[in-house]
């Protein structure tokens, strides 16, 4: 399992900064997901997702640790997750598995993920029903401190 140190926050300058990251970009993607969430109030969550990526698709299964649930809700967070991608016949299966372990499937929705890699940073541009969400992912949070003053991040509180 490995700790997950992001930063994320609703945006309103959705163009500009997506201009500004592929200016800066060393590598670029963009990722349709179709994801459930699934718990059973325990300290984890489950993302059940389906991503692809120009013609291929992958199934993703992600161990995520819940802080909404414990109140951990500002931008910079620090969680442990585990994800492993499964073939489709495999994803079936541990879908039903979760299931008869009491996990509930609390809320599914679609996003098309603009993904970076900027400085030894994953840059996400999350597109929502919504509306954009901004994640940045590290090594250090003074890394990614660091990497935000310089983009000019326009949040919606």
């Amino acid at each position: 399992m490995k700790k997950e140190i992001e930063y994320g926050t609703k945006i309103k300058n959705l163009k500009e900064l997506t201009e500004i990251f592929k200016q800066r970009t060393e590598t670029q993607r963009i990722i349709n997901i179709t994801r459930s969430i699934l718990k059973n109030n325990g300290k984890y969550f489950i993302k059940v997702s389906s991503e692809v990526i120009g013609s291929k698709q992958y199934n993703v299964i992600s161990l995520k640790e819940d802080l909404l649930a414990i109140g951990i809700a500002n931008k910079m967070k620090t969680s442990d997750e585990l994800d492993i991608e499964v073939s489709k016949e495999q994803f079936q299966q541990i879908i039903k598995m979760l299931k008869m372990l009491g996990f509930k499937r609390v809320s599914t929705f679609k996003k098309i993920r603009h993904e970076y890699k900027i400085e030894g940073l994953t840059v996400t541009i999350d597109e929502y029903k919504e509306g954009p969400y901004l994640e940045i992912e590290g090594s250090s949070a003074a890394k990614i401190k660091e990497f935000i003053k310089t983009i000019p991040i326009q949040a919606i509180q």
